[in-house]
């Protein structure tokens, strides 16, 4: 692994908002720093988060405006908090749309859960309004893979949006850490969501059952 910059998602504007999520495809960073007003670059005052955050709204935005946004993956040099941190800076650019536009709906997956369930994992995610498309990949293992588990095209007739779904992949291996990746098409926008897990061994570990929310859930498939 190295220390790496984050790589950005496919942002979501309104006439005065920037939304966008971020991959760390790299060491985990102390922290990550996120230069609130980007207008001044990294002059900008600056919130800093814990990793497991990966995404921000920026508000307060001029409509019909172009700007650059900044965050940065803040390494600890040495691995000591008294030495200077490194910094690993990306940036991206989007436009706020103008005030009579109308406004555009977020196609993300949400509440995204991995939960070990014996030998298998569990995804459990809610599916927005608007989504032609959805497809779920995995990495990781050892060796090292990615593969495409399931891709489908809801049916209009059921729709498989605006609800909470459920998938199951039980081709994994115990003591073994995976990714899991939902992305979400509308025409040529794309979106996604991850969340990480490491599972155990069933047979000398206690494993926690799925959460069961007090929305209803359909599965949508998996093997």
């Amino acid at each position: 692994m190295a220390r790496v910059a984050p790589t950005f998602g496919q942002p979501t504007v309104t006439d005065t908002t920037v939304e966008t999520s971020w991959s760390i495809n790299g060491d985990t960073p102390f922290r990550v720093r996120i230069y609130t007003q980007p207008g001044l670059g990294f002059q900008s005052p600056f919130d800093e988060v814990d990793p497991s955050i990966n995404h921000y709204i920026w508000r307060g935005l001029a409509p019909g405006r172009s700007y650059r946004f900044n965050v940065s993956c803040v390494y600890l040099a040495g691995g000591s908090e008294e030495k200077p941190a490194e910094e690993k800076a990306n940036a991206f650019p989007a436009q706020t749309r103008s005030a009579a536009d109308p406004p555009q709906q977020s196609i993300r997956v949400t509440d995204l859960r991995a939960t070990q369930v014996g030998y298998a994992v569990r995804l459990d995610y809610f599916v927005p309004p608007g989504v032609e498309t959805l497809q779920i990949a995995r990495t990781g293992g050892q060796p090292f893979e990615a593969k495409v588990l399931l891709k489908i095209v809801p049916n209009l007739s059921d729709p498989a949006v605006g609800e909470y779904q459920w998938s199951t992949d039980s081709k994994v291996k115990v003591r073994t850490a995976y990714t899991y990746e939902v992305q979400s098409y509308e025409g040529n926008r794309v979106e996604s969501a991850k969340v990480s897990i490491t599972t155990d061994d069933p047979k000398f570990e206690t494993v926690q059952n799925a959460i069961e929310g007090d929305a209803p859930r359909r599965r949508l498939g998996g093997g």
